[in-house]
């Protein structure tokens, strides 16, 4: 069960290292807005099957009674999809498409989550005080992020930190993080894949009316559809590894992405990552490791 939890997270990280990828190159032909919308529908499409999969194979009236949600939790579900899927998402992919942000800075940004997760807990959600190693994996991501969006050691004592396309995958990664923190507030007794096909659907006409402002029209990409049926996956096999895993694991295995988003970077794009960005990938295992550190100590795991 350990093993197919690892494979599991692996298969995910390897799917969200390539999300950059397929965006340029499908959005390049179909339009980003088409792309976004018709993305939204087939991650839709592909939880609902593993959502629709899960009740058949499940004591029917049991889990169907589980599924009543209070005000609370739909609130919950429109802020996660509106800020996690929609406008999250959005400001990624225009840093990708618009800003040409290089693959392994778009993922290793992304993947500096766990220290908002902390931050937002701690300020927002009152989850207790900052231990030693917490102050740790802050100041190890933080670090990491200075690396990465700056680049060099000129850029560093320069103060140059990176384009507007770092800073709009930065935003995204404070709107997924609290997305995170409410969907483990509100709905963690829910299923992974109604949580994953909620999200998307709650985004679907807000990138719909998006495509209309910008196009005029909406159609519907075969290609964007795989594409969001593939991102479906991702989450399917993300969770599927967090319920055999630890959850600091699975973030820690998780981190195999930036690896991955280096190497297709380079082999699609051409892209080069310096000695400072390899650093950066370095601490953010430093932070997860501080973080697992500090969720030992109180007896919590790592969102």
């Amino acid at each position: 069960m350990r093993l197919v939890g690892i494979l599991a997270v692996l298969g995910a990280a390897a799917i969200w290292a390539f999300e950059p990828i397929l965006a340029r190159t499908i959005g390049a032909d179909t339009g980003f807005d088409q792309m976004l919308f018709s993305r939204a529908l087939g991650c839709v499409v592909m939880s609902g099957v593993f959502f629709s999969t899960r009740i058949l194979f499940s004591q029917k009236k049991s889990f169907v009674n589980g599924l009543t949600l209070s005000f609370p939790q739909w609130r919950a579900f429109f802020l996660i999809g509106f800020l996690g899927s929609f406008f999250a998402d959005l400001l990624y992919f225009i840093a990708i498409l618009f800003f040409h942000t290089p693959v392994v800075n778009a993922v290793l940004i992304a993947h500096l989550q766990p220290v908002f997760l902390v931050l937002f807990g701690h300020f927002i959600f009152h989850e207790g005080k900052f231990s030693f190693w917490d102050y740790g994996g802050i100041v190890a991501m933080l670090f990491s992020a200075l690396l990465v969006i700056s680049g060099s050691l000129d850029n560093l004592l320069g103060l140059r930190f990176g384009g507007v396309g770092d800073f709009l995958v930065l935003g995204a990664t404070v709107f997924w993080a609290l997305s995170g923190l409410l969907a483990k507030k509100y709905l963690q007794n829910q299923p992974s894949s109604l949580i994953t096909m909620g999200r998307f659907l709650v985004s679907l006409p807000f990138y719909g009316l998006l495509a209309l402002l910008v196009s005029q029209h909406l159609f519907l990409s075969f290609q964007s559809l795989l594409f969001g049926a593939l991102i479906g996956v991702g989450y399917f096999f993300y969770y599927e590894g967090l319920k055999r895993l630890k959850t600091a694991q699975a973030a820690a295995l998780e981190l195999a992405a930036p690896v991955f988003a280096t190497g297709l970077g380079f082999v699609f794009f051409h892209e080069t990552v310096s000695l400072f960005k390899w650093i950066g990938i370095g601490l953010l295992f430093v932070g997860i490791f501080c973080f697992e550190r500090a969720s030992r100590d109180s007896g919590e795991t790592v969102a």
